[in-house]
């Protein structure tokens, strides 16, 4: 498997509840929390949507009390993404399919089903239980393969929402989202952005 590095710098925006952002910017704690649900789109780790604050705010509009949170905040991440896993490139979607055809054999041993992606909404898996497994899959792989270095980050592109326009394969929440899987390396700092 060929370990991808990109020295790219970005900007993340994610959403949680004010408490803990506010424990977070005022540095009373390091990190946001990282997810860990087996539906979780790229694996686990802290999830950023890339450079657009206007999906984080539609996102915490839809997630108000009662679905989610009760007082939703955004917060801002200066991120390099290290050694990252990114889906945008054909290299990391053939680890994937490796990565899968390891778990399907490994599933097939134990007598258990393959997780499937669920939920879908408009068409869209909403969980990706399948694509989680798939994913932490290939980190266990790599981790123990020698001579390979772990990812750092999880990149990807996401196709969410209405359509933009009649006909279109373009929709009006299409955003790419990270999943940070070391912190202490990608995150250069947190902030508050600018209303």
């Amino acid at each position: 498997m060929r370990s991808y590095l990109s020295p790219s710098v970005v900007y993340g925006f994610h959403v949680c509840e004010r408490e803990r952002a506010m424990q977070v910017l005022n540095q009373h704690e390091r990190h946001l929390k990282a997810s860990d649900n087996a539906y979780d789109w790229l694996g686990h780790g802290i999830y950023f949507w890339e450079s657009s604050i206007k999906r984080a705010e539609e996102y915490a509009a839809q997630r108000l009390h009662p679905h989610k949170f009760k007082s939703p905040m955004i917060v801002g991440a200066v991120i390099e993404l290290g050694n990252c896993l990114d889906l945008l490139d054909s290299d990391a979607i053939q680890q994937l399919a490796a990565a899968h055809r390891h778990l399907a054999a490994a599933m097939m041993v134990e007598g258990r089903p393959l997780p499937k992606n669920a939920a879908y909404k408009r068409g869209l898996p909403m969980q990706r239980n399948l694509d989680c497994a798939v994913i932490e899959t290939l980190h266990s792989i790599v981790s123990k393969t020698p001579g390979l270095k772990g990812y750092d980050s999880v990149r990807g592109a996401f196709m969410e929402g209405e359509p933009a326009y009649p006909g279109a394969n373009f929709r009006m929440q299409d955003h790419i989202q990270i999943c940070v899987r070391n912190p202490e390396k990608c995150i250069k700092g947190y902030f508050l952005p600018i209303p």
